[in-house]
């Protein structure tokens, strides 16, 4: 009832309905969903710091996830997000799989640890090297990302942000795609600038690319001007490290 808490150690899983409009606390485990499904609380929902909560991925599509439904959500704790029925990262570059794993009028707060398929995860590069970006991006969010040639940071844009990561690895010894390795050959160099940055950032502007968009062709002119401009900031930065 409202104004009412229930406090659960155990765990707590399966498809249900909880119809009482107080406020469920959960220390132990959370495990919407029966592979995968939704659980509802029409009331609000506290998971503690030391809950874990499992979320199965199926697919993207309604009822191919686990859900947590509730009024508010107060988010802590750990994470653990697990592929199943074949569920496979993107394919494409520029493709995006959201998932909205907590739907409630109100989230706060994030998860303190997040696994993906029982690796550790943070809103950075991926663990397979080839610009897969696995982003726990807070409120009950997830992101699997397969980023758009030119996109360092995975954050779905192509600009000066990223332009600077590829200065890092062009003027450096670190080369991997956050450092504007973008072929994947383990060489920063103006292959990766001219081919593959460039023709991102000319095609999109500098804005957020949609999922699954390609790079089409730029004009050769606006690809002169913006590699005239980009290639003089690269010569001034060398110089600067020169002297």
């Amino acid at each position: 009832s409202s104004g009412s808490t229930a406090v659960y150690f155990g765990t707590v899983t399966g498809v249900a309905s909880f119809t009482g409009a107080g406020t469920t606390v959960v220390e132990g485990s959370l495990s919407p969903g029966n592979s995968p499904g939704a659980m509802n609380f029409s009331g609000d929902v506290v998971l503690g710091s030391g809950s874990t909560t499992l979320m199965e991925l199926a697919g993207t599509g309604a009822g191919q996830y686990d859900q947590l439904i509730a009024g508010t959500v107060q988010i802590a704790g750990s994470l653990n997000l697990q592929p199943i029925d074949g569920y496979v990262s993107p394919v494409v570059r520029g493709e995006s799989d959201d998932f909205v794993l907590v739907l409630a009028d109100s989230r706060a707060n994030h998860f303190t640890n997040v696994t993906y398929d029982g690796a550790a995860l943070s809103a950075d590069f991926g663990p397979d090297g080839s610009g897969s970006f696995h982003d726990h991006v807070g409120n009950g969010q997830f992101r699997n990302l397969l980023a758009l040639h030119g996109d360092a940071d995975g954050n779905k844009t192509v600009d000066i942000t990223d332009f600077k990561q590829f200065l890092v690895g062009f003027t450096g010894p670190t080369s991997n795609w956050t450092t504007g390795d973008f072929n994947l050959d383990n060489v920063v160099n103006i292959t990766d600038f001219s081919i593959h940055f460039l023709p991102s950032f000319a095609a999109t502007g500098g804005g957020t690319y949609s999922p699954g968009q390609s790079t089409p062709e730029p004009s050769t002119l606006l690809l002169l001007g913006l590699g005239g401009v980009l290639l003089g900031y690269i010569s001034n930065t060398c110089n600067k490290h020169g002297e």
